[in-house]
């Protein structure tokens, strides 16, 4: 009997570990972007884009993993501005798609290789603290594509 209530207590402590973060995030009104998949925004890049648009989806999330333009296409054309201006504007509105609010993206490296092309990475932090995985990066060509 002593042996039950111990199992009892212990799965009604568990439950409790496994709401609480769930309101906790809830009440900060800065919940993770849930893992519903968002066709509007990638529909929204493919429409923008210049050529075709090859995209990736996680199967674990059913968000876009990647997304890449094809030969001579420009995922972002509407944007004239420098590798980082670009970047940044190109994730400001289409963030979520990756299953990241912009507002948790943090840019940590700006790379410009040889022939011209910059990579610019960016980790997704959460309070502060990064989320384990969550990294994307963006390759911009010489001419800005």
């Amino acid at each position: 009997m002593k042996s039950l209530r111990y199992v009892v207590g212990l799965a009604v402590v568990g439950a409790g570990l496994t709401v609480v973060p769930a309101v906790q995030q809830a009440a900060a009104g800065d919940v993770p972007a849930p893992a519903v998949r968002e066709p509007s925004l990638v529909q929204k890049v493919r429409e923008g884009a210049h050529g075709s648009v090859e995209v990736s989806s996680s199967r674990a999330t059913g968000k876009a993993s990647s997304m890449r333009a094809g030969v001579g296409g420009d995922l972002y054309p509407s944007s004239d501005a420098r590798p980082i201006g670009k970047a940044d504007a190109f994730l400001r509105q289409y963030a979520r798609a990756f299953g990241a609010p912009y507002r948790q993206l943090v840019r940590t490296s700006v790379k410009k290789d040889r022939i011209g092309s910059t990579t610019l990475s960016y980790l997704q932090r959460y309070h502060r603290v990064p989320v384990f995985g969550a990294m994307l990066r963006m390759s911009i060509d010489k001419q800005g594509t």
